[in-house]
């Protein structure tokens, strides 16, 4: 094993970890654009029920289509946006989480190649 793999890992993680974060505070920007208070306009989209009689969940004020609730219905560009920018970041954390595991298991295999030599 190189140094090599573990500082690429590194960098991967640093990189994936100010992505979301950055994703992180497009979301909130556009959440302070909206209009109403409490972004209520998104909890309004992501609201579901449960019927108990099918035992499923839906929508409470779509048919399941939240950024065209949010488009046409909310008519909140800024809602909107923190939609897609959550949706972006959704993608982003799921990297993160690959680059860490990436990281554990290079740190495993050096405290294994280490722990072998003493």
């Amino acid at each position: 094993m190189t140094t090599n793999k573990i500082e690429l890992a590194l960098i991967a993680y640093a990189t994936a970890r100010a992505a979301c974060d950055a994703k992180t505070k497009e979301v909130r920007t556009s959440l302070e654009s909206c209009a109403r208070s409490q972004a209520e306009h998104l909890k309004m989209a992501y609201s579901m029920l449960r019927d108990k009689e099918i035992g499923g969940r839906y929508y409470e004020y779509h048919e399941g289509d939240v950024e065209a609730y949010l488009e046409l219905e909310a008519a909140c560009p800024h809602c909107l946006a923190a939609h897609r920018a959550i949706q972006e970041r959704k993608t982003l954390r799921q990297e993160l989480g690959k680059t860490k595991r990436r990281i554990t298991r290079l740190a495993n295999s050096l405290a294994k190649a280490v722990g072998s030599k003493t």
